[in-house]
């Protein structure tokens, strides 16, 4: 290629001339009467990325992308890339934006030949099978030699972990009531980056997706979670904040749900005899609870003669059944109606009514 052209002059020993102080100057001739040199052109393959060099996560996906350039004055014939994949990962897919490529014996992705200023883009997925450091290498080369080999391979750098998981914990561990606080605790595998979120589905009132607390350790988060009115049930809990090291939407937790217990059980009276009792008479009656209670219910009968006032019953062989053997008084007649009271649940709730 004819042009102007810088030359720098050195001498046997390699020392440049012109910075030598001990020459007072030197002259170049040139061999041709019209002074201009002959270049021979040459292809200079360049090498570049664009891929992510964050964290990765196992189950994964990571996407390599290469940029071939022909940064040279001349043709690149024979341009290839070849490609050296992490260890624990496996091929997904490539695919190339100019020839093919295959991926055995090794990967190879040729282009023919690639003229000046010329690019192929190559793209390679691989799926993330273990943790670990993962180191992907990409290589250009072409049949001629390349002057600047040092842009000619480039290695991209990850760190793969296992998602983020949880196991929950609660304080106190179940039979909470509506106004009362239980403390969620948290135990993550590793420490998040960023702040979890926590939400919680009840059968009645939800919570919605709120910020947690960290502890002194990284590790673990705390929400005090005070149960509204009307909440009853099985509550299900959800942690989330967390996608781009969790692999999904929510963290994957272990023992997510815990019991709000806000009503008190519920009672089923029977009669023995159930009907046409005379005064003075004894009739059994049995009071079941569900579920079974603590501590000793009592009843109380009203009458249109002589009521009773709450006694005691009597406990059968488990917490649900209970029973008291009332003689109506001489002077009773019409209908009774049975009271149940002090039927407590094992979460404090009143007995419902019988």
């Amino acid at each position: 290629t004819t042009g102007n052209y810088g030359i720098k002059t050195t001498n046997s020993s390699g020392a440049t001339i012109n910075e030598d102080s001990s020459i007072a100057g030197d002259t170049i001739t040139a061999a041709a009467a019209s002074g201009t040199l002959q270049v021979a052109a040459t292809a200079d393959l360049s090498l570049t990325h664009s891929s992510p060099t964050g964290n990765l996560l196992v189950g994964g996906t990571q996407t390599y992308t290469y940029t071939v350039t022909n940064k040279g004055s001349g043709d690149a014939s024979g341009a290839n890339f070849t490609n050296t994949l992490p260890s624990g990962t496996t091929l997904s897919s490539i695919s190339t934006s100019r020839g093919s490529c295959v991926t055995s014996p090794s990967i190879t992705c040729t282009f023919g030949t690639l003229g000046t200023s010329h690019t192929a883009t190559v793209t390679v997925v691989v799926k993330i099978d273990k943790s670990g450091t993962l180191v992907n290498t990409g290589k250009v080369s072409a049949d001629q030699q390349d002057p600047v080999s040092s842009n000619n391979t480039v290695s991209v750098t990850n760190t793969a972990l296992e998602p983020i998981t949880a196991s929950l914990t609660y304080e106190p561990d179940g039979n909470v009531r509506a106004g009362e606080t239980v403390v969620i605790k948290v135990t993550f595998t590793r420490s998040p980056d960023g702040t979890p979120s926590i939400a919680i589905d009840t059968p009645g009132v939800d919570l919605d997706s709120v910020k947690m607390t960290s502890s002194t350790d990284g590790k673990v988060w705390t929400y005090s979670y005070v149960v509204p009115e009307g909440s009853d049930g099985t509550a299900t809990v959800s942690v989330g904040g967390l996608n781009s090291e969790s692999g999904s939407d929510n963290v994957e937790l272990t023992n997510n749900t815990f019991d709000i217990n806000s009503k008190g059980a519920s009672v089923a009276l029977t009669y023995s005899p159930d009907e046409n009792i005379l005064a003075g008479e004894t009739v059994v009656i049995t009071a079941t609870f569900n579920p079974e209670i603590t501590g000793t219910p009592t009843i109380s009968i009203d009458t249109t003669g002589t009521d009773l006032s709450a006694v005691a019953m009597t406990k059968s062989a488990d917490g649900k059944v209970w029973t008291y053997s009332y003689s109506p008084p001489p002077n009773s007649d019409g209908e009774a109606t049975v009271t149940i009271a002090g039927g407590l649940d094992k979460s404090g709730n009143q007995n419902q009514k019988a």
